[in-house]
């Protein structure tokens, strides 16, 4: 058996897939890249974005005035993440390549790190602090008030940092009572087909959104499939801006550990080697990383959105 040979050009293909699958966990917590895997990091606090210095008046041959940040006694420790599939030398000749045959078994590998990357972040949402559930669900026929609810997040998520959050994080559920919400309907009356666009609820709510599509098996291992979504009836609102700056504002952070052996400056990486002892070649695909709130305040949950 030879050894696992990191694989570049899969590992390029990957990144294009890992960006086209319809999650929002690197979204909602971009990749950070470190050559060391394990660190103090900086926990974002509001000093450092609203103690302002306003006397930067410089007297001759006077030092300048120095900016510093707070760094918090909480680490990062970037961890293993990986599976691996195994393609038969008989698989191998259906697909008529073996580069053919690494790219699919590729494919389904980043999908599952994927989704477990989705799921921690998922989690560390749900156990926010900044949380409420709407009076009147959003898919009732009367009586909503989505704008309201929306904007009373935004503010409180602004009291805390200072700026409005910048992505909106739904499930399809959501998104697609969103789209037909009479109180939506309304601010878009002659919308032809009586559907807003993702692209006018952006507007209305003035960010982004990513709409969260992917299904895996809800139920317990040896039960009868339940498939549902890993974000179910459920919005996050967060600031959430890619940056490789250690001390930039964002939620959540993906901190990757872009070491030989770790997973890439694209937050995933790809391996192969051929294992003669089944007759098989084997694709990997593994993630370092480690997800950390950096800013607990510039997110807000709100949960049971609808009925």
């Amino acid at each position: 058996m030879k050894g696992p040979i990191l694989n570049p050009l899969l590992s390029g293909i990957g990144q294009r897939y890992l960006a086209s699958l319809p999650l929002a966990g690197l979204r909602i917590a971009p990749v950070l890249n470190t050559n060391i895997r394990s660190a103090g990091y900086y926990v974002y606090d509001t000093s450092n974005f609203t103690d302002v210095p306003t006397d930067i008046r410089r007297a001759p041959s006077a030092p300048f005035k120095r900016l510093t940040s707070k760094l918090s006694e909480d680490t990062f420790n970037a961890k293993d993440y990986g599976i691996e599939e195994p393609i038969d030398q008989s698989e191998i000749e259906i697909y008529g390549s073996a580069f053919a045959a690494d790219k699919s078994a590729m494919e389904r590998a980043i999908r599952v790190v994927a989704i477990n990357h989705e799921i921690r972040v998922r989690n560390t949402c749900r156990a926010l602090t900044q949380t409420s559930s709407p009076t009147v669900k959003w898919n009732a026929s009367t009586g909503t008030t989505i704008l309201a609810d929306v904007q009373a997040a935004k503010n409180a998520v602004q009291s805390v940092i200072g700026v409005d959050p910048n992505l909106m994080t739904i499930p399809r559920d959501v998104y697609n009572a969103l789209r037909v919400a009479p109180e939506i309907l309304e601010r878009y009356k002659y919308t032809e087909g009586g559907v807003v666009s993702k692209q006018q609820l952006e507007a209305l709510f003035e960010m982004e959104i990513a709409v969260t599509q992917d299904l895996i098996n809800t139920a317990n291992e040896g039960q009868t499939a339940t498939l549902g979504g890993i974000w179910s009836d459920e919005v996050v609102l967060s600031y959430s801006q890619p940056s490789q700056d250690i001390k930039a504002l964002n939620f959540m952070r993906t901190y990757n550990w872009t070491a030989v052996g770790g997973s890439g400056p694209g937050g995933i990486s790809t391996y192969s080697y051929v294992e003669d002892n089944i007759d098989s070649r084997i694709v990997r695909a593994r993630q370092y990383t480690d997800e950390k709130v950096v800013a607990a305040g510039a997110a807000y949950y709100l949960s049971n959105v609808l009925s």
